[in-house]
């Protein structure tokens, strides 16, 4: 081979070199922006699923918890009403009280009634003015159980009957009472 053969086969030699290089730095390239890619979407996956995990613990921990016993009311013959006294659970961020955001049920065996606030008398014993439960406050019910204009007929609870309450607020899980009349009706009963 003649010393010009050489030098063509050497830069062509030099020249695929080349561009071995370039095909690999665009691969180098292409594969690290890929891999930016799956990071970041791994990165943000994570973020929000530990925003839902935080917003589904904040959701099924109670915001409110019963303060005190709960006291039936009425006749020997017949409970006239129910009155418990609530407070915002130790953690928790204050819930609006007010029967525009909060629910109450009331389920005996002869009644099953959704919402019974209108019919409820809700008082703030402790606390500011404001419609929230707060930090510090206490907040008592007296579900009236013969509000015929609620309930279209009175609520015939007997003894040994149980009765079961809920309070269900936008945020956070129902607070649910359940109790069950004593062998012996008086007109004051406290209700552990």
């Amino acid at each position: 081979m003649t010393q010009y053969g050489k030098r063509v086969q050497r830069s062509k030699a030099g020249l695929t070199g080349l561009e071995t290089a370039i095909i690999l730095i665009a691969f180098v390239i292409t594969a690290s922006a890929f891999a930016f890619g799956v990071l970041n979407l791994g990165f943000t996956s994570t973020q929000k699923s530990t925003e839902v995990i935080g917003r589904g613990l904040k959701e099924s921990a109670s915001a409110i918890a019963l303060d005190g016993d709960v006291v039936v009311m009425g006749t020997t013959s017949q409970p006239n009403n129910v009155t418990f006294s609530v407070k915002l659970s130790a953690g928790q961020e204050p819930v609006e009280i007010s029967s525009a955001t909060t629910a109450i049920a009331y389920t005996d065996p002869n009644k099953n009634l959704n919402n019974v606030y209108s019919s409820t008398t809700v008082t703030k014993v402790l606390g500011d003015s404001d419609a929230l439960l707060e930090p510090g406050e206490k907040w008592t019910f007296v579900v009236k159980l013969n509000d015929a204009g609620i309930y279209g007929a009175t609520v015939s609870l007997s003894t040994l009957q149980k009765f079961h309450i809920e309070l269900r607020p936008t945020t956070g899980s129902v607070l649910t009472v359940d109790r069950r009349l004593p062998a012996a009706l008086e007109n004051i009963m406290v209700l552990s």
